[in-house]
């Protein structure tokens, strides 16, 4: 019995470091450019398995840079303009992969006298993994809005939230 307690106690610490997470908060801007090229697209699901949405149409896509703690890369292909409804792929200057989850964005009219306007994503970004650091990641950018020059296919959002990594075992 007494074999059992001090394995027991051994062990104890490895149970509660199980599971452990670092949330880190995170900020910073992405800036693209709007490509009217439609086509098709399967995307990876949370976990990296393939196949997850075969075949999803795409009406658009958005190219370009994120900056601030999450910068790099962004494919975003837009799958609806009216309501818009997007996905997107970001990859970091690092080379790690983030996976999101489909988003819809909420559209303000045109400012007068430009064609330019608002958007806000009410619910945010949801992040659901990735690849390198992101493994296993989860979180949102529940701050995330921004403006579209419409004629020239040009968007700047600002996006802020949360992500929280899995603590690596030792």
């Amino acid at each position: 019995m007494r074999k059992f307690w001090i394995a027991f106690l051994m062990m104890l610490p490895c149970l509660f470091s199980q599971g452990r997470e670092k949330c880190q908060e995170v900020g910073g801007a992405i800036l693209t450019n709007l490509l009217q090229e439609p086509g098709t697209i399967g995307f990876l699901g949370p976990n990296g398995e393939n196949g997850s949405l075969p075949g999803v149409p795409f009406l658009a896509i958005a190219l370009g840079t994120a900056t601030g703690d999450l910068r790099g890369g962004v494919v975003i292909y837009i799958l609806s303009f009216t309501p818009i409804v997007a996905h997107g792929n970001w990859v970091t200057e690092s080379g790690d992969t983030i996976y999101t989850e489909e988003a819809s964005a909420t559209t303000g009219a045109p400012i007068p006298g430009y064609n330019v306007a608002a958007s806000i994503y009410p619910m945010g970004l949801t992040i659901t993994g990735g690849t390198g650091r992101f493994a296993g990641a989860r979180g949102n950018l529940n701050i995330l809005f921004g403006v579209s020059d419409l004629d020239n296919g040009q968007n700047i959002y600002r996006y802020q939230g949360e992500i929280c990594f899995k603590e690596p075992e030792q």
